[in-house]
């Protein structure tokens, strides 16, 4: 131990150059330790990510200099043998917002209450794979009131204590892992603080059989902005499976739906979709599934804004439905626009000459300028769009009016595609800046 102590010294004592140019990583790992690579083992500061013996970590944790350990912002034990003993030794560290403990078997709510004791305000914890992690170190690591994104998968945390750990961060937390059985009972937990868990916008849970429809409308009213739901379960084959799926979509609110399980009651996903639940969706996963009906194909083309079906883990057959649903939508969503612009070049575009011009030395601000004068006139009726197009634009599309004729996404420059697109027929933008200059828009079919 002696022997690799002090490399570890060196090390830190080294690392405080690199602490101070405010690198972003600290790596520590067996391998540079067996090959003497001091210089290179706190390559950055503001992570530490352990591979070595508890007793080496705990070692290089407490031999870290006050200066290093202040640049800390993430420590990440992953799948190692860290011990409460490792986290126990770590000095404070001020700037650390994130842990991660995935894997790290050994940990309690001992060693997860030390390292939050010694982190300024943990945002962000990952606990999963922790069995002997429960109530004592959610309620730790929420204490500080900053807790934005929580993982719990295999730990000890009870659905009864989760609310009540959760609640000093309650208002701020936005993503959370619960690794429980979604029920009436958690539901009521999780929604028992005076406003329920009004930032959260992404929920990972087991949907248990004791989930009614109640319920899943009482976590829909937790958590008002709730706009990703993965639920896990063995099978959604029950009677209320409508009734439930719809109340948790929260009435069109959900925008990322993951049902992994073996399937759904016949009929019941198409029924949540078509009474409002999927008014929002643009992705939906079907993992584990080894048939999707072309009823659920059916339904998720109806939906106006699906854009994105995901079945890599379920059946061939599966497969197949979905990728003709999602290239159905996809061709849906291609449908092409036909609009017209003016296009004024300045001299930071892309290319500062055009077909009037062979140098462009014009400021931005005069791009602008001349462009709002334009659009005034437009507006006021005082001159047709076409005409100013011919007498003002840098694009060669003047000398047919401004006319673009049709084109699909992903054929302009985003900035351009985007506010074509957001356009009703008949509808002129406001002044757009791509790579090429400043334009006005007006979509025309």
């Amino acid at each position: 131990m002696a022997a690799a102590a002090a490399p570890l010294s060196a090390t830190c004592t080294a690392a405080r150059d690199a602490v101070a140019a405010a690198t972003a990583y600290v790596v520590v790992n067996r391998q540079q330790l067996a090959h003497g690579g001091a210089r290179r083992l706190l390559r950055r500061a503001a992570t530490l990510r352990g591979l070595l013996s508890p007793t080496v970590l705990t070692t290089c944790l407490a031999a870290l200099p006050p200066t290093v350990a202040g640049g800390l912002r993430t420590l990440d034990l992953s799948f190692t043998t860290t011990t409460d003993a490792v986290l126990g030794g770590l000095r404070r560290c001020p700037r650390l917002t994130r842990l991660v403990l995935t894997g790290a078997a050994a940990v309690t709510d001992a060693g997860v209450v030390a390292a939050a004791a010694a982190a300024g305000g943990l945002a962000d914890v990952d606990l999963r794979e922790c069995p002997a992690v429960g109530d004592g170190a959610v309620a730790a690591v929420a204490a500080s009131g900053a807790l934005r994104r929580l993982l719990l998968y295999e730990t000890a945390v009870s659905a009864s204590g989760l609310g009540a750990a959760l609640r000093p961060s309650a208002g701020v937390l936005t993503e959370l892992e619960t690794g429980l059985p979604l029920t009436d009972a958690l539901a009521a937990t999780l929604g028992g603080g005076p406003a329920g868990l009004p930032a959260l916008v992404s929920l990972d849970a087991l949907l248990g059989t004791a989930l009614t429809a109640d319920g899943a409308a009482a976590v829909a009213a937790a958590a008002p902005r709730l706009a990703a739901l993965h639920l896990n379960c063995a099978s959604l084959d029950r009677p209320d499976a409508a009734a439930v799926l719809g109340a948790l979509l929260g009435g069109g609110r959900v925008t990322t739906l993951t049902l992994n399980c073996a399937g759904v009651a016949a009929g019941a996903l198409e029924a949540a979709l078509a009474g409002g639940g999927g008014a929002r969706l643009s992705s939906v996963r079907l993992f584990g599934w080894a048939a999707i009906p072309e009823s659920v194909a059916a339904a998720l083309l109806a939906l106006p804004r699906l854009v994105d079906v995901d079945v890599s883990d379920s059946g061939w057959d599966a497969r197949g439905v979905a990728a003709a649903a999602l290239a159905a939508r996809r061709r849906a969503t291609m449908a092409t626009v036909t609009a017209s612009h003016i296009l004024v070049k300045h001299a930071g575009s892309r290319r500062p000459s055009s077909w009037r011009t062979p140098t462009i030395t014009r400021p931005a601000a005069e791009a602008v300028a001349t462009l709002t004068t334009a659009r005034e006139r437009i507006v006021a009726g005082e001159v047709p769009f076409a005409t100013l197009a011919s007498e003002l634009s840098d694009c060669s599309s003047a000398r047919a009016g401004g006319n673009l004729g049709p084109f699909g996404r992903g054929q302009m420059q985003a900035p351009f595609e985007a506010a074509t697109f957001a356009l009703a027929v008949g509808e002129m933008s406001g002044i757009v800046e791509t790579d090429s200059g400043f334009h006005i828009i007006l979509r025309t079919a």
